[in-house]
């Protein structure tokens, strides 16, 4: 039996940790969705730049959150414990991918593999240089050597470079959300499982 204090002490260590990787996870699924979006929009040539921008956020924003799970999981492997911790029941029932609803894990999985196809689409203009927008015209950069091109090679071009970087940070950022929303459920079913009772 443990007083009210006890319980509130409890409540309080257990929802800001639980809060956080739902933070994480909420973020890491936003910006997803973003380079969903940014990845589809990269279809319409007027919208290249919109495109561009919506995967260099999640790109840039994937590494920090996937590092914030990285440094967790490995300070939990270094004090002995696994991931899933301190959830995981002695006779093994309860497994780290159980903790997440089937369709969440699965809607992530999809967003991440549709963007996964239409990169490996322009796969095949991937090389050609980066691209550039100058007072109106445009460029392809080759090894420093600037080649004026006109505006439907400069989509071409952008579009590829688009895609695989929005490809890179979808699979961080989907392996972040999954990772961060599960260690946010098995927080709180830990809890909800040895929650004290009432004195």
């Amino acid at each position: 039996m443990h007083s009210a204090v006890e319980r509130t002490e409890l409540r309080l260590l257990v929802g800001g940790p639980a809060a956080f990787w739902a933070l994480v996870s909420i973020l890491a699924g936003v910006l997803l969705a973003g380079d969903l979006i940014g990845s589809l929009l990269s279809f319409n040539a007027s919208s290249v730049d919109a495109a561009q921008v919506l995967a260099f956020v999640a790109f840039a924003a994937s590494f920090p959150l996937f590092g914030i799970v990285c440094f967790a999981a490995n300070a939990q492997r270094s004090s002995g414990l696994g991931w899933s911790w301190p959830a995981s029941d002695v006779d093994g029932a309860h497994h780290w991918w159980q903790s997440l609803p089937k369709a969440v894990t699965g809607l992530v999985l999809f967003c991440v593999l549709v963007i996964a196809v239409v990169a490996v689409a322009s796969f095949d203009r991937l090389g050609e240089g980066s691209t550039e927008k100058i007072n109106g015209s445009y460029y392809l950069i080759n090894h420093g050597d600037r080649t004026q091109i006109n505006q439907s090679e400069y989509a071409a071009a952008a579009t590829a470079d688009t895609r695989l970087v929005g490809l890179v940070g979808s699979v961080f950022l989907g392996v972040t959300a999954i990772a961060s929303g599960t260690r946010r459920n098995i927080i709180k079913s830990d809890y909800n499982r040895q929650s004290p009772t009432p004195a």
